[in-house]
């Protein structure tokens, strides 16, 4: 009935031994519940004063071999109504604190359970989200992921919760009270579910409209969580474009959505509820009536003590009943939740958990790169963003890639860095297929300076050795000199150990550079590719960080997605790129008399850049 909730449900079985403590709980708490429901009737007699002792109660209960135990009660027990009553509404005492430690130990155990099976799926997605192909994070958004992540999975929470305390707790309860009413008068209590098959159906036609509600009120969410991410992601450009009003106004818009979406579902949960307990009421007032004209009216009359004994038990079995009611929206929410975490988990397919693979480990490089017939397409892009490039870059070989806009020199480069996967053709290192080779080793042995930098909460030493936390200072103070971060680092009163904030809020746009450069030389990469990683600098830091790139791409292969003349000119080679083709190969002197794409670059974007 809940498909996906009991497929995201799968991992609460690998904890059978606290769930089989957690049933000890429940059961106990459930015989002690209703050994209570069944000392409601010999309180009734007393308070109704009906002409019994305690002693001839237990006689009576007890037949066949415990015939014997009932005449001892009998002999032994109160006779006085008084203390018959104290002593029965003392055993109602112990029993109540006997299921209460049932009760506890059960939900304790359950919902500790449920939470380790909430922060298990949470790692593991987030695992997977974290080494995601490009594609999936470009057709999929981060946010949306993200929101699967935290609001979808605590959706689970209630789930569970239905299954494994509401459900079990409740339908026992439920169960023991309708079994102490026919035993005390079964005629009364077969009166009081005539309602139950019209619920049932009422139950289940709500849940439709319930399980469609929230997954429209889970889409909404992760809007409005898309809208918060984009407009705190960078608050300085909004603030100088004065757009505050305007991003404002978007997250309103979102959060109203949300907003009735919410209410939306809420209005179908109370509605079902009233429905369900309207027609369990109209049950509970039949017992009444038929009670009071048989006490009343009969010449047979019912017992006052079996008629109140049966409505308590009844009542009993109502409040029990009730989280039942709503259980079945809980679980069609939760598994609108879990249709959600599937679907994320299906879109990120075979992603490994894990950053080794049992693929070969690629050797360092020392050859050559070839690029042979690569193609690629965005998701949901009307042309293809690579056609057909063949290119080899030798070892040691500084290459300028340059192109217009979408003409594909970012996307040659992260077919190389494995940040996508060619639709056809391949990408070789010294002859071998990096798709072939442990992504890790392929990647280890490359590093990547682009214009928007990007460093992490922690201090100046954790963002250079970010993703190598084991190295030690000196070949991180090395490495920042090599970037000519030194020169700032070694003026801080905290030096290397100064904490940065969020996005590495506490360094200036060209200290930040200088940091990320710092970074890409620790890994001593065997390729190195630059995306104009002076750009964000000031003229000292650029004539002192060039100087340094100088030393730094000596025995490297060097890729440089260049825009501006002063970066192309020190290029071995020159490659132009256009609508996913290349276009031009060839030193700037030679491209400006063979190449009209480049000819044109160098008059317009260059020189602008300049």
């Amino acid at each position: 009935m809940y498909p996906s909730l009991l497929k995201v449900a799968k991992p609460l079985l690998k904890h059978t031994h606290q769930l089989a403590i957690a049933t000890i709980g429940l059961v106990l708490m459930t015989l002690t519940f209703g050994a209570g429901l069944g000392l409601m009737w010999p309180i009734f007699i007393f308070l109704l004063k009906e002409q019994k002792s305690l002693g001839q109660l237990a006689d009576q209960a007890f037949n066949g071999p415990l015939e014997g135990l009932g005449d001892w009660l009998n002999t032994n027990l109160p006779t006085d109504a008084f203390w018959g009553f104290m002593l029965v509404m003392t055993l109602m005492l112990v029993l109540s604190i006997i299921g209460g430690f049932g009760r506890f130990m059960h939900t304790y155990l359950v919902m500790r359970t449920i939470s380790r099976v909430i922060q298990q799926w949470r790692i593991e997605l987030y695992r997977k989200m974290i080494r995601m192909e490009m594609e999936i994070y470009w057709l999929y958004g981060m946010t949306d992921g993200s929101s699967r992540i935290i609001n979808d999975v605590e959706h689970l929470r209630s789930g569970f919760q239905g299954i494994l305390v509401r459900s079990a707790q409740a339908s026992l309860k439920v169960v023991i009270a309708l079994a102490v009413a026919m035993i005390v008068n079964w005629q009364l209590t077969l009166l009081a579910l005539i309602g139950g098959p019209v619920i049932a159906v009422v139950v289940r036609k709500f849940g439709k409209s319930v399980r469609k509600a929230s997954k429209q009120n889970l889409k909404a969410t992760a809007e409005m969580y898309d809208r918060l991410n984009e407009s705190m992601s960078d608050l300085r450009v909004i603030k100088m474009h004065q757009a505050e009003g305007v991003e404002s106004r978007r997250f309103v818009k979102a959060s109203q959505q949300a907003f009735r979406e919410q209410v939306r579902q809420h209005r179908v949960r109370a509605t079902s509820s009233l429905v369900v307990e309207t027609v369990a009421l109209i049950g509970v007032i039949a017992v009444a009536g038929v009670s009071a004209w048989h006490i009343f009216k009969s010449t047979d009359p019912v017992p006052g003590s079996e008629f109140m004994t049966v409505l308590g038990a009844l009542i009993a079995a109502g409040a029990s009943f009730k989280p039942l009611s709503n259980l079945h929206h809980d679980l069609t929410s939760a598994d609108a939740a879990s249709e959600r975490i599937l679907e994320l988990q299906d879109h990120l397919g075979n992603t490994r958990t894990r950053t080794r693979s049992d693929k070969p480990r690629l050797p360092r490089h020392h050859e050559a790169i070839k690029f042979e017939g690569l193609h690629y397409s965005y998701p949901n892009a009307k042309s293809e963003a690579l056609r057909g490039v063949d290119l080899q870059i030798n070892f040691g070989e500084m290459v300028a890639i340059v192109g217009g806009n979408g003409s594909g020199k970012s996307t040659l480069v992260a077919a190389l860095t494995r940040l996508i996967t060619p639709s056809d053709g391949s990408v070789y290192i010294d002859g071998k297929d990096i798709n072939a080779h442990d992504i890790g080793s392929v990647r280890e042995q490359m590093a990547m300076v682009t214009q928007k930098t990007r460093l992490f909460r922690g201090t100046i030493a954790q963002n250079i050795a970010y993703g190598q936390s084991w190295t030690d200072h000196n070949k991180i103070a090395a490495a920042a000199k090599a970037a000519t971060a030194d020169l700032f680092i070694d003026e801080l009163p905290d030096g290397y150990d100064t904490e940065l904030g969020e996005g590495g809020e506490g360094v200036s746009g060209g200290q930040a550079q200088r940091l990320c450069i710092a970074r890409a030389v620790l890994r001593d990469p065997a390729i190195l590719v630059l995306d104009e990683a002076t750009s964000q600098v000031d003229t000292t830091s650029e004539a002192l960080i060039t100087e340094a790139m100088e030393h730094i791409t000596q025995g490297r292969t060097t890729l440089v997605i260049a825009h501006r003349m002063s970066t192309i000119v020190h290029a071995d080679r020159i490659v132009v790129m256009d609508e996913g083709k290349i276009v031009g190969i060839g030193k700037h002197e030679e491209l400006l008399k063979t190449c009209l794409q480049y000819e044109a670059l160098a008059q317009g974007q260059f020189a602008t850049a300049e």
